[in-house]
């Protein structure tokens, strides 16, 4: 893989999934003073119906397969891509991410392992900018982490009330501002918005606001593994600042998810 498609695998998880915090173990922070208190009582309510808390943090390994197509404002498709996530969240913490890339079919692995992040074609060491490619692996972790990331140290949470939820059901939200110069466990600037339903308290979608542009994310289906309540369909559509919708950006399927 070139460097040029190197860039545009960053740009692309950086698209919907943000970094926003540095630390991926599943252990939560217990102090939630950067939460208000019916903000934090929902997030607890959310993570229940995701599996619980207690079943989270005992988490030592997490496996999935994660398809996703990107499409241009007119229609397009730019790219499509199965990718195949590996997770060690124990001590020892390692993360994997490998692909296909390009009509050549080359293997890419991008590598966390002993505290030195790698990314290899056809099984050689290959050179990147590693912060970027830092940022882009919290990026994943963090998305999948959800509704337990929450949690974490560092976002200021509020809870806005109620609105219609882009399934036509009746959703909590709440609001969750990111920056960098509060808290030095924070990397980007962004401000999130995360719909729970109001019945089952499963996160139906977020809306993001990045310094560039701004996303809305539709869960559409789930996958229950072992108790666990993850994301199976999901689409990530770009809007304006008013929230209005422009296109569709991009679609995901997540599956064979293994974890103990």
């Amino acid at each position: 893989m070139t460097y040029r498609y190197v860039l545009f695998f960053l740009a692309f998880l950086s698209l919907s999934f943000t970094a926003c915090k540095n630390d991926a173990s599943p252990t939560i922070s217990n102090d939630h003073s950067n939460i208000e208190a019916p903000a934090l009582d929902l997030i607890h309510k959310c993570i229940e119906a995701h599996g619980g808390l207690g079943r989270w943090n005992a988490l030592s390994e997490m496996s999935y397969t994660k398809n996703f197509v990107l499409f241009d404002e007119a229609g397009a498709v730019e790219r499509m891509v199965t990718q195949e996530h590996q997770y060690n969240l124990g001590p020892n913490k390692s993360y994997e991410i490998s692909w296909k890339e390009n009509q050549d079919q080359d293997q890419i692995t991008l590598l966390y392992e002993n505290g030195n992040l790698t990314k290899t074609k056809n099984g050689k060491t290959e050179e990147v900018d590693k912060t970027s490619l830092n940022n882009s692996l919290q990026s994943s972790l963090y998305v999948i982490g959800l509704p337990y990331k929450l949690l974490d140290k560092g976002p200021v949470i509020t809870y806005e009330g109620m609105e219609k939820a882009w399934n036509g059901r009746d959703a909590h939200l709440i609001k969750a501002v990111y920056d960098p110069k509060n808290a030095s466990n924070l990397t980007t600037s962004d401000i999130w918005w995360f719909l729970i339903d109001k019945e089952n308290y499963k996160m139906i979608g977020n809306r993001i606001s990045h310094l560039d542009h701004h996303n809305m994310i539709k869960n559409a289906s789930w996958n229950e593994q072992d108790g666990f309540v993850f994301y199976k369909e999901r689409e990530s559509r770009r809007i304006d600042e008013n929230n209005k919708d422009l296109y569709l950006r991009a679609t995901y399927l997540y599956e064979n998810f293994s974890v103990k």
